[in-house]
């Protein structure tokens, strides 16, 4: 999966903790590793904090959009909260995330 990840350019990556992986049905909504990934990466957009801004939707490599809010100064990406920010890439950003939610493959 990194091999994908590593070809692209100035992306934004949404990646879930280790418990988050391990809460019942976290995967189940997605027929593949690679189709999680997809769901979860935001090409062509460096998005660092506070550059994510509440109501702001995005769309991921995978088609599913991931929608921003701001709650008390937390953010949140479709109900998954942001637990670390700005975890500087190679090629971009990543934020750590508290859930794989269903919520993250949401097609339009």
């Amino acid at each position: 999966m990194t091999t994908t990840l590593d070809s692209m350019t100035g992306i934004t990556v949404f990646v879930p903790t280790n418990a988050a992986f391990s809460s019942p049905n976290a995967t189940s909504a997605y027929s593949s590793s690679s189709s999680l990934l997809s769901g979860h990466v935001i090409p062509n957009f460096l998005g660092y904090l506070p550059v994510l801004k509440d109501g702001a939707t995005y769309k991921t490599q995978a088609g599913s959009i991931l929608t921003v809010s701001i709650k008390g100064g937390v953010y949140y990406i479709n109900n998954a909260k942001i637990v670390g920010s700005n975890q500087i890439l190679d090629n971009g950003v990543a934020h750590v995330i508290d859930q794989v939610s269903h919520h993250f493959c949401t097609y339009t």
